[in-house]
């Protein structure tokens, strides 16, 4: 779960601080185009002393990376909490999955409330599909102490899959063309499969392509031809938002 949360940042930062109304961070982020990494990490780090929730979460994130400072969860920890408390979404789950997986280095033991409660925060908050895609795997699978529960999970993915989120469109194919605590439905399962390819020009290749090869003997040519006129109406009905 947290190799995929990690790429989605890294794979999105630039497009999310060019979406944001803080300025403030501009500087940086032009110094880290340019490949100034460690002069981008200073500046920002005197915006997020200065209070810049957005500068906090961009130092979490190299914190966490190591790109162009030096690894440290505990700096990665302190930022992402500021970020975190200043309502970025990305930033909460970042420090949702440090909770969850718990720190040898900064002391600290897996935590799975604390990591559940910041995932929720961006979920039901934020609207955020990475956080409804991973609560959605969470509550099928009974995690930490989650009711085990194929239709609250099954929700959770739908939720994400109507942002268009990949993973989660290719989560539920699989979930029906196996029937896999819902009626088997392979030509679903095909349409969900559909909309992760035409959604995933500039996504997760490697995870569209296994489940193809998984399901092959699940999803026939008929599913596959079905689940392409169903990929149309879901979309007309579930538009990018």
């Amino acid at each position: 779960m947290v190799r995929l949360f990690r790429s989605a940042v890294l794979a999105g930062l630039f497009g999310f601080v060019a979406s944001s109304a803080y300025a403030d961070v501009n500087v940086g982020m032009s110094l880290f185009s340019e490949g100034k990494v460690d002069l981008a990490a200073a500046e920002w780090t005197q915006d997020a002393e200065n209070g810049n929730g957005l500068a906090a979460y961009l130092l979490g994130t190299l914190y966490q990376t190591g790109n162009g400072v030096e690894t440290s969860d505990v700096k990665a920890i302190q930022y992402l909490s500021q970020a975190s408390e200043d309502g970025i979404a990305d930033a909460q789950i970042a420090l949702a999955f440090i909770y969850l997986e718990g720190s040898e280095e900064a002391e600290l033991e897996p935590n799975t409330e604390l990591g559940l409660h910041w995932l929720d925060k961006a979920a039901v908050e934020h609207f955020h599909p990475v956080a409804q895609y991973h609560l959605g795997l969470m509550h099928r699978a009974g995690y930490g102490g989650l009711m085990k529960s194929g239709a609250e999970g099954n929700r959770w993915l739908l939720l994400s899959a109507k942002k268009h989120y990949v993973p989660a469109l290719i989560e539920l194919g699989y979930i029906y063309a196996n029937g896999d605590r819902v009626i088997e439905d392979p030509y679903k399962g095909a349409m969900y499969l559909e909309l992760a390819r035409e959604f995933g020009t500039d996504g997760p290749q490697d995870m569209i392509r296994k489940a193809e090869n998984d399901l092959k003997f699940k999803v026939t040519a008929e599913h596959v031809a079905e689940g392409k006129v169903r990929a149309q109406a879901w979309k007309k009905s579930n538009p990018a938002r």
